[in-house]
This record gives C-alpha cells, structure tokens and sequence, in this order.
C-alpha cells in the first residue's frame, strides 16, 4: 500500500455503476488515511449562477440553493476529481478543513474511487433523488 498519491495515481474509464459516466480508478494501491492527488494544490471551484451552466454541463456542479452553484474553475480543464462518482458506501471523503480528499480505507488497484454526494451540503430539495 502507498501512502502518497500524485498524477500516475489514477485513470478514468467507464463507471462501474449503471449510468454512472466516467469514473476514477486507482493504478496502485492506497493506503487508508491517504490524500489523493485529485485536483492540483490550492486547487479551488468557482461560485457561479446555475443558469449561466450549459444544461450538458450541470452533471458537474454542485448546487448551493438561491441560484448559486460551485463549479470547475474552467469546464473546458475539468480537474480530474471532477468525474468522482457517488455511493452511499464511499471510500473517499472530502475533509472541509483543508478542502481535499482522503482515503477512507485502503483502496486497491483497479478499484473505483467514490465519495457520498451528501457531503457536499447542498440543499435537500436540490439533490438528485439517487442520492437522497
């Protein structure tokens, strides 16, 4: 197991799940309690007006209720953790304190990363029922 994540950590490949897109998989093995190199340092989303988002594009933001939503700080340079999928048994976790995820529990190689949506607090009535 690796405690140290960076760019040769992770690839994206078809979702395990039905419907679920594009997914992020380990190349190696993580140790639990590891930050995952999912996004660059001090790597921070925009604030932006949910309608000035393309309908193709609203899968990857997350809405923050009165209009508001946080999204990619460029659509067109989605970071990586962008394409992070949701389970209501997740092996990551994003920390608020510093912004960044971590491993929950050791993850092996050729393993999908997912984080529970919930985390993210958005407003109940604005959540997609599959993960309510």
């Amino acid at each position: 197991m690796k405690n140290v994540t960076n760019e040769f950590s992770f690839v994206l490949k078809l979702s395990s799940i039905p419907d679920g897109g594009i997914g992020i998989y380990a190349i190696h093995n993580i140790s639990a309690g590891t930050k995952l190199a999912l996004m660059p340092e001090g790597g921070e989303a925009r604030t932006m007006d949910v309608n000035d988002v393309p309908e193709q594009l609203k899968h990857f933001i997350i809405e923050l209720g009165d209009g508001k939503c946080r999204a990619p700080k460029e659509f067109n340079h989605l970071w990586i953790v962008w394409y992070i999928n949701h389970s209501k048994k997740p092996n990551v976790t994003l920390r608020k304190d510093d912004n960044n995820y971590y491993a929950i529990r050791d993850i092996v190689a050729g393993e999908e990363l997912f984080t529970d949506y919930n985390s993210f607090d958005e407003p109940s009535e604005l959540k997609d029922d599959y993960y309510k």
